[in-house]
């Protein structure tokens, strides 16, 4: 696998033979033609999947091309006009807050920004339970940088925390909850053993 993961050049025939092979131990589920889209798109974004920078989601027939938010920032960072971003937190409402993001792009009077509020996006699952402004900023940073940077990213797909919501199946299944255990308890003296249920 380390030898894959240093393969960058996705065009070259090493490259999309280590893809391939790559393609069809990950992706098991997708068809042939899926999987030949799927590297077709990674060229033309210029995205490497073995580097975790992109990566695809089944859902029924389909499927989605789903990019690494880091990915935005490396190619804002690449066009050396990025020139930094801030957040703000809007908790008028404690349970939906509302993060802003303005990005500043060299050479623009003025930032770009996008609002995003947590009950828009939020899955109630996972990291959105467990680090909910860690995700919303994630997802207010991305759509400001695709805004900044619109002539770059117009057609990149979009992170996984833009979709998850709008795809179920990308959503983890909820794992199964412990069955209670039933203990037989014989108490001393006493005739009638019945079975004890223990929650």
């Amino acid at each position: 696998m380390s030898d894959l993961i240093n393969l960058r050049d996705l065009n070259s025939e090493e490259g999309a033979r280590a893809l391939a092979g790559w393609l069809d131990n990950k992706y098991r589920d997708l068809s042939s033609e899926q999987k030949g889209q799927f590297i077709a798109l990674c060229k033309l974004h210029n995205l490497n999947p073995l580097l975790n920078q992109v990566y695809a989601i089944k859902y029924g027939n389909n499927f989605n091309l789903i990019v690494n938010h880091e990915v935005f920032l490396a190619k804002a960072h690449a066009s050396g006009e990025l020139d930094g971003w801030d957040f703000e937190i809007d908790r008028g409402e404690p349970t939906n807050p509302i993060v802003t993001c303005k990005v500043y792009r060299s050479g623009r009077s003025r930032p770009f920004s996008y609002s995003a509020s947590f009950k828009e996006y939020t899955t109630k699952q996972n990291l959105w339970l467990s680090k909910p402004m860690a995700m919303i900023q994630k997802v207010a940073l991305s759509l400001a940088i695709r805004k900044a940077f619109a002539d770059i990213m117009a057609s990149m797909p979009p992170t996984r925390e833009e979709m998850e919501q709008s795809l179920p199946q990308m959503q983890a299944q909820p794992q199964p909850q412990p069955q209670p255990q039933v203990v037989e308890v014989v108490e001393p003296n006493n005739n009638n053993n019945d079975n004890c249920p223990i929650n």
